[in-house]
């Protein structure tokens, strides 16, 4: 064994599988949170695409 090994031991650690980790974090709630947003960009920015670039335009310069 060497130092490492040694240390996890007594600290109790454990490596965390993929499957843990996918459960803890949330699962695809926050995918399909950010790919509902995105499909909302994109509807809004389709269905006019002439205010859609003067309002970005206006926050460009504006920084």
């Amino acid at each position: 064994m060497n130092m490492n090994e040694i240390e996890l031991k007594r600290l109790n650690l454990v490596e965390l599988n993929s499957t843990y980790l996918h459960e803890t974090n949330g699962g695809l709630v926050w995918y399909a949170a950010l790919v509902a947003a995105g499909l909302y960009i994109v509807y809004e920015t389709a269905g006019n695409p002439v205010s859609s670039y003067n309002s970005f335009m206006a926050g460009w310069n504006a920084a």
